[in-house]
């Protein structure tokens, strides 16, 4: 939170949101993920400075983002309707997922592009297409969607319980890579525990995935695994970090994709991000429905029976970076 400026300029809410071309809604969740710097007057409205606007306008012209809006209404028309997820993956090589919803919410709210929740999804489509000629498509995407989002996370070998399969991968990884593997689930490790703060919620303790020692460097790590199409969520990484810095371990986060807050922030850390740009699914899975899913709605999955080369490869680098 800021302090305002003696005579400088401030902006409300919603004229902020007016200048910067987002919606209310957006600079609220700006708020609440801590993203975005701001004070609060004696009513308890927020306020944003001149200083903070600027500071946002630099941030998302090197983003991008005064493209963003033709990218989308482009991708939209050329698949005639697509829902929010299959979007942000679209354009995720150009723009953040976060700044594909606050776009399509602009474009909405300016009667740019069509939308209509069906089926539990927000789906878009163009403006000069009426729904009736596009929910065929919706439902065929939506039961490719039902696939992947339904197929088997939990894998079981030799009595080990993984609670995703690309933890196995990982693991495999990391011996073939000639860490030792020294616990799974980790909370507590050499002496020392992390507790979780009274704000919390009860449950399974707040955990890494894997605690490894790296014996060529004589260096333990501790890794997390966040094998999801959208990107981590900033708290769920300072946690990781947090339990990391409790139990002295060197961070690695292993994610399909990550912001490149995410990066700053473990990097911060001292700590390293493995970006594989796969969604990891264990075998089996169904040729026509996985050709059918990363053709048409081009989701990156991925199914391995054995560990990929790529993750074998990125610890051993990490070894010599130790």
């Amino acid at each position: 939170m800021t302090e305002p400026l003696p005579g400088g300029k401030e902006f409300s809410t919603s004229k902020l949101a007016k200048i910067l071309d987002v919606s209310t809604r957006t600079i609220y969740r700006w708020i609440e993920d801590e993203k975005i710097n701001y004070y609060r007057t004696g009513t308890g409205r927020y306020r944003f400075t001149e200083t903070e606007l600027k500071r946002i306008q630099s941030d998302r012209k090197a983003r991008n983002i005064d493209n963003i809006k033709d990218e989308i209404l482009r991708t939209v028309g050329t698949r005639k309707i697509v829902y929010l997820r299959e979007l942000q993956v679209a354009l995720e090589d150009y723009f953040w997922h976060e700044d594909v919803d606050d776009a399509c919410d602009k474009l909405v709210e300016s009667n740019e592009l069509n939308t209509e929740f069906y089926n539990e999804n927000r789906w878009f489509f163009p403006r000069n297409v009426i729904w009736g000629n596009v929910k065929d498509i919706a439902e065929y995407k939506k039961r490719l969607m039902n696939i992947y989002i339904t197929h088997p996370r939990k894998y079981v070998r030799r009595g080990v319980i993984y609670d995703d399969y690309s933890e196995m991968l990982v693991e495999d990884a990391l011996i073939k890579a000639g860490y030792d593997v020294v616990s799974k689930n980790s909370h507590y490790f050499n002496g020392k525990e992390y507790h979780q703060t009274d704000e919390e919620r009860p449950g399974r303790k707040k955990d890494l995935d894997y605690v490894a020692y790296a014996k060529a460097k004589d260096t333990y790590i501790g890794i997390q695994i966040k094998n999801r199409l959208e990107c981590p969520k900033v708290d769920d990484i300072h946690q990781m970090l947090d339990i990391c810095k409790t139990l002295d371990l060197i961070p690695v986060l292993v994610t399909r994709l990550s912001h490149p807050r995410i990066y700053e922030i473990v990097r911060t850390a001292k700590g390293t991000v493995f970006q594989v740009k796969r969604y990891l699914l264990q075998p089996p899975f169904d040729r026509v429905a996985f050709k059918q899913i990363t053709e048409d709605l081009k989701i990156p999955l991925s199914v391995y029976q054995w560990v990929p080369d790529f993750l074998i490869k990125d610890f051993e680098e990490l070894i010599a970076q130790l």
